[in-house]
């Protein structure tokens, strides 16, 4: 595994909300990030699968389309 570490400044707001969850769930504030991080490239894989099966599907659609045109 490949570790990979930032610094990252946050505004207030932010930083208020971030320090909320915290002491909500008692998780440190790196494992915070480190889930929101992990959770965001998730749905990216998963909405950018869903755009090409829709491409791939948008495609399908067009080919059957001309074939059944008489």
């Amino acid at each position: 595994m490949r570790m990979v570490t930032c610094s990252t400044r946050l505004y207030e707001p932010e930083n208020e909300k971030l320090l909320k969850i915290k002491e909500e769930t008692g998780i440190c504030i790196s494992s915070l990030i480190r889930e929101a991080v992990c959770d965001y490239l998730e749905t990216k894989e998963g909405i950018q699968a869903k755009q090409i099966d829709d491409c791939f599907f948008q495609d399908y659609e067009e080919t059957s389309t001309e074939v059944s045109s008489p």
